[in-house]
């Protein structure tokens, strides 16, 4: 998808991906993000540590869900 979208969610799906799906779904969702947005992922699913820094996207836990939420000012 083209970025831009305040809010992305995709829970609990890429468990059921290999590691080369899962690091792709994952790039293009980042990418979908815009400034200041948010992507939220199941428990079961979370960025690399390293996409979290690179990406620009910082890490707030909830009881059932990773929200991260991009840097940037909002749009």
């Amino acid at each position: 998808p083209a970025g831009g979208f305040d809010l992305v969610s995709c829970r609990n799906v890429m468990i059921y991906f290999d590691d080369d799906s899962r690091e792709r779904a994952l790039s293009l969702l980042t990418a979908a993000v815009a400034p200041g947005g948010w992507l939220v992922l199941g428990t079961t699913d979370r960025l690399p540590d390293n996409c979290s820094r690179v990406c620009g996207f910082e890490r707030h836990r909830g009881d059932r869900a990773l929200a991260y939420r991009r840097g940037g000012a909002a749009v």
